[in-house]
């Protein structure tokens, strides 16, 4: 599925919210334990997150995505039953939790827009794709000369591949 097209387009919260609850208790131990598995270098930032005893809610969204409140932020989604994704403001606070690539600055405005990152936005000067990362990950999309993520996106090719 396309969970970075998803989140990019334009959203309404009254027309593009299905329903907002507020899950049971063991619900909430889930997706922490999930949270925790996935990025374990939260570590005890996860409590912070999710402080005991506090409410976590989800909120059902268009295009079959899930939102993970907490505190009255939104710090996680899923497209489908996809993996929990850290949400753009949960990786200015935890900026290591995606690997990153890095975008050139003559895509910066683009990918603002929601334009779908190409290579040559990625192999330029200034743009960066290394490390071990595979067709389907997640990634944190940073611009060139910019120290915080700019989008929360999916590689449809390896780095190897680019």
């Amino acid at each position: 599925g396309n969970w970075c097209g998803a989140m990019f387009q334009k959203w309404e919260a009254e027309t593009d919210t299905r329903s907002h609850t507020q899950v049971k208790a063991s619900i909430a131990r889930n997706i922490k334990k999930e949270v925790a598995k996935l990025y374990p270098s939260l570590g005890d930032d996860l409590d912070k997150i999710f402080p005991k005893k506090h409410p976590v809610f989800l909120m059902k969204c268009l295009q079959r995505v899930t939102v993970v409140e907490s505190r009255g932020f939104w710090w996680f989604y899923r497209v489908s039953d996809g993996p929990l994704i850290p949400t753009l403001r949960c990786l200015h606070k935890y900026p290591n939790l995606l690997p990153q690539v890095t975008v050139d600055k003559g895509a910066i405005k683009h990918v603002l827009k929601g334009s779908k990152i190409m290579s040559p936005g990625l192999t330029s000067k200034g743009g960066d794709i290394t490390g071990d990362m595979k067709a389907g990950d997640p990634v944190a999309v940073m611009a060139e000369g910019m120290p915080v993520a700019l989008a929360v996106g999916k590689l449809v090719m390896s780095a190897e591949e680019m």
